[in-house]
């Protein structure tokens, strides 16, 4: 080979050396309004149908906090945190073992849908129901036991009736206790890829105690009123015709209401009241010339007179005016 270069040559390799390299190509942009979709976990539950869901079970919160308070005569607390869509299996495995799992179900819908209570909370309204103390109570670390079970049945029938009431706005429900289990895992009435709408509430027991409730829809038992929820509980305008309205104005004109008059309570000691006998008549302090007082449902409505009808001589009522 030669050892030198010729002119022609050695241009042509400056020419090389001083160009710049070549960039290299900018990513291509995504598409808008493009996301990921995850296959393990479909969302078959719009997002209005979501919302209605929550404003339905927002009712039902409501409704158990003041139902367990009466019962308990103790302050309890159950607000609506959040609902999401996943698999049961999913659901299944984030439950604690115990738990308190309660199967229900509903003959005006195939399937059972899933009531799962923390046992902490279990327990310790299990304690307050048996005379517990005002000192703060700590929850073993075992299931429940069947006498346990029994004794918060009628507990547990409460929160039920709170959830039929909720849903009656959508549709007539009979839910009913199917059975319950200790162990998740042992509850496998659900395909474990079955899409499900999870509810979750935080309960809180007298400032003290609080655990988590979670109610579980699998998607196949609520799919026949998904289009249901959407029309009643999202504010859709609703266009009735003259005969759809007869008909409610024919169904409110027999609806029962009760009507009832107030007198002015008798007081007696606790003496006269043990002598009382069949026969004894006990003297009204009711002055002839107040008038009465008619409630309508316990709402103060009219104000009326008490006499006596001269062709039958029953006792009655005329209505004088208004309250």
């Amino acid at each position: 080979m030669a050892d030198t270069l010729k002119q022609s040559e050695l241009e042509s390799l400056l020419k090389v050396v001083g160009e710049k390299p070549p960039s290299p190509a900018a990513p291509r942009p995504a598409a808008s309004g493009v996301t990921n979709y995850d296959f393990k976990r479909p969302e078959r539950v719009g997002k209005e149908q979501i919302r209605a869901l929550e404003r339905l079970h927002e009712v039902f919160a409501r409704n158990v906090s003041a139902a367990l308070s009466s019962q308990m005569r103790t302050l309890i607390d159950c607000r609506l945190l959040g609902m999401e869509q996943a698999t049961y299996q999913e659901f299944t495995l984030g439950v604690s073992n115990p738990t308190c799992f309660n199967l229900i179900r509903a003959p005006e819908l195939e399937g059972e849908l899933i009531l799962d209570i923390n046992p902490r909370l279990v327990f310790g309204m299990f304690d307050k129901l048996t005379g517990g103390g005002s000192a703060r109570f700590e929850a073993p670390a075992r299931a429940l036991s069947e006498l346990e079970w029994k004794v918060m049945r009628p507990t547990l029938n409460r929160v039920l009736e709170q959830l039929r009431n909720a849903w009656e706005s959508l549709a007539p429900m009979r839910f009913e206790w199917a059975s319950h289990e200790t162990n998740p895992q042992l509850a496998q009435s659900i395909a474990p890829n079955e899409p499900v709408v999870l509810i979750s509430f935080e309960m809180t027991l007298s400032a003290e105690q609080n655990g988590r409730m979670t109610l579980c829809l699998p998607h196949n038992l609520i799919e026949p009123v998904l289009s249901r929820i959407s029309g009643l509980w999202l504010g859709n305008k609703v266009h009735r015709d003259e005969h759809t309205r007869d008909s409610i104005r024919g169904r409110l004109a027999t609806a029962p209401v009760e009507l009832t008059c107030t007198l002015e309570p008798v007081h007696m000691s606790l003496k006269e009241l043990s002598e009382l006998e069949v026969g004894h008549i006990i003297t009204l302090s009711h002055p002839v010339d107040t008038p009465l007082l008619i409630e309508l449902d316990g709402q103060p409505t009219f104000l009326g007179k008490l006499g006596q009808l001269k062709s039958r001589g029953t006792t009655c009522v005329r209505i004088t005016g208004e309250a």
